[in-house]
């Protein structure tokens, strides 16, 4: 199963290991693999945000989507559906004991 890296790691730790290889080569590219436990081109794609921005470099998860949201239209259809509800449960000529 592939690590997750900003769950093992903070920033801090990733970019001195990028600065490290990619300034000096003072780290060879095994070493780093093996420490971040990951595979050479997610290396390599994590060096290139890297080197795009080194100042705002993260490894913090950015999701793009949301997951568990449901689209607008069964959002409304939900809706709608709970007001016809909610008139039978108000409504005084229909007999309700429980609900």
């Amino acid at each position: 199963m592939a690590r997750q890296l900003h769950k093992s790691f903070s920033d801090q730790p990733v970019r001195a290991l990028h600065k490290r290889y990619n300034d000096r080569r003072e780290v060879e590219l095994r070493h780093i693999l093996g420490f971040l436990g990951i595979e050479r081109s997610s290396f390599f794609e994590i060096l290139r945000e890297y080197r795009d921005d080194p100042g705002g470099f993260t490894v913090a998860h950015r999701r793009t989507n949301c997951p568990h949201k449901i689209s607008s239209e069964v959002e409304q259809n939900i809706l709608k559906e709970l007001r016809m509800e909610k008139r039978l449960i108000e409504a005084p000529e229909v007999p309700l004991r429980t609900y």
